[in-house]
């Protein structure tokens, strides 16, 4: 999560791919291959927490950092989509 300062100071908007359910999260990779669980805090923030990670995030800022995939093993969220 090296990259967290650095996309603090970026405007990023929601690209989230129709059909994302918080409910159907299957597995949350970062781009070095870490894998998270990312849980709703409310409508602005998320929590993400890995091995010796855990962090309360903006969920812009979080879902640019992580690729999110469902539980039928589709990607929902591409990390790559917001740069």
């Amino acid at each position: 999560m090296k990259y967290v300062r650095l996309l603090k100071s970026n405007k990023l908007g929601l690209k989230v791919k129709a059909g994302f359910s918080w409910n159907n999260i299957g597995k949350v990779v970062d781009s070095e291959g870490g894998e998270y669980q990312l849980k709703k805090v409310n409508d602005r923030e998320v929590r993400l927490t890995g091995t010796n990670q855990n962090h309360v995030l903006p969920m812009e800022l979080a879902l640019s950092l992580v690729d999110i995939y469902d539980k039928q093993g589709n990607l929902v969220n591409d990390r790559k989509d917001y740069y």
